[in-house]
């Protein structure tokens, strides 16, 4: 485990860094490209209320990522 001075949290949006979300979870939990959640749900989440949060390098390596869709009420 890195200290917790050589990683940040933040909002992720940047399509370099939301592409690098989709090969974690290639490397993470072995999934194929049709189980991945896709580059377009991460962008949309981000724009209709949802976050997006990774925890980054000071090199913009992602090292983890949370995302959370809205809920319509």
């Amino acid at each position: 485990m890195l200290p917790s001075n050589d990683y940040h949290i933040e909002f992720l949006s940047e399509i370099a860094d939301l592409r690098q979300c989709i090969e974690l979870q290639k490397l993470t939990w072995g999934f194929a490209d049709e189980d991945v959640l896709p580059l377009r749900s991460f962008v949309v989440c981000g724009k209709i209320g949802g976050q997006v949060l990774g925890a980054m390098t000071v090199e913009r390596r992602v090292l983890g990522f949370i995302n959370a869709f809205p809920f319509p009420t």
